[in-house]
């Protein structure tokens, strides 16, 4: 078993016809299932089962179940994909792929691909794996079903496909639908995010980054040593005119005499008022000289008689 099936000697595709038919049928499958509202977003290799020249889809119950994609950590990558019917179209590049060259693509989104059967293989898969097919978003299963490589196939099968859904169950396949690509946007968002800082980690944490800061971490020291120096200088200059401003002011000059006193009118009793005016003064300054020249010793000792005592007769 492992000799037959896990190291095979020679890797090879299917035939051109084969991958013509089979994609056609998964293409219609994909395309009923979406008509319906149903969910699928599980498309791989392991999911495909070969009934005679009849392809068949398997686990159609996984998404409803909550399981992830086998190609979610691909597809979450790019926020374009963020629909069922992208993530399926997606997927089904990734199953051509295999059908094309025998193994699964090393990489995605995927620069060139090798020697094809076909160039409309080519297209196909640049329309789905490209890096321009991944940024720009996914073409639409119609459009896929419309192209060279499956407008031509003719499908033999006289099976008319039944799939019947309660007009309840179709509301809540759609609330489904709807709750797991807002989970898929939500993730791609993070994963983006998160690809941002990280660039921008690496980016600063780079020799030639870290060089130019180290340049302008200098410069900067610089510029700011500088601004200290010239605020330092002038708050110097400040404190200097401070000092000379705060010595006190020159006296103000001495404010001229005032004016003489008008001369009193011319009267009589001028000369008698001067008069009593000299006396009053020579009379002030005896008394005050008088004060001055006292000397104790100079008094005499009187002698009273008191007669004050009452006479009994």
């Amino acid at each position: 078993f492992l000799k037959k099936y896990c190291n095979p000697k020679k890797i090879q595709g299917l035939e051109l016809q084969q991958i013509k038919t089979y994609g056609r049928q998964i293409l219609e499958v994909l395309k009923f299932l979406h008509d319906k509202g149903f969910p699928y977003g599980h498309l791989h290799a392991s999911n495909v089962m070969l009934d005679g020249d009849t392809c068949r889809l398997l686990d159609l119950e996984n998404s409803l179940l909550g399981l992830p994609s086998f190609y979610r950590s691909y597809f979450s990558q790019f926020r374009k994909i963020n629909t069922l019917e992208s993530v399926d179209v997606h997927c089904f590049g990734h199953l051509l792929y295999e059908m094309t060259y025998g193994r699964p693509p090393d990489s995605v989104p995927v620069d060139s691909f090798p020697p094809a059967p076909s160039m409309a293989v080519v297209a196909v898969l640049e329309s789905t794996l490209s890096c321009e097919a991944c940024k720009n978003g996914m073409p639409t299963i119609s459009r896929l079903l419309q192209m060279p490589l499956f407008s031509d196939v003719l499908l033999t099968t006289s099976e008319k496909p039944q799939f019947k859904i309660p007009t309840k169950l179709k509301e809540a396949l759609r609330i489904a639908k709807e709750c797991i690509e807002k989970r898929l946007i939500e993730e791609q968002k993070q994963i983006h995010q998160h690809r941002r800082l990280t660039r921008a980690q690496s980016h600063h944490g780079s020799e030639e980054e870290r060089k130019k800061r180290k340049i302008l971490a200098r410069k900067k020291s610089k510029r700011s040593a500088l601004e200290n120096s010239e605020e330092h200088s002038a708050k110097y200059s400040n404190s200097n005119n401070s000092g000379i401003s705060a010595l006190p002011p020159p006296p103000p000059p001495p404010p001229p005499p005032p004016p003489a006193a008008p001369l009193p009118p011319a009267s009589t009793e001028a000369p008698a008022q001067l008069s009593s005016q000299a006396v009053n003064g020579m009379s002030r300054g005896a008394l005050l000289s008088s004060i001055q020249n006292f000397q104790k010793g100079t008094l005499r000792k009187a002698k009273t008689c008191d007669h004050s005592a009452p006479k009994i007769g």
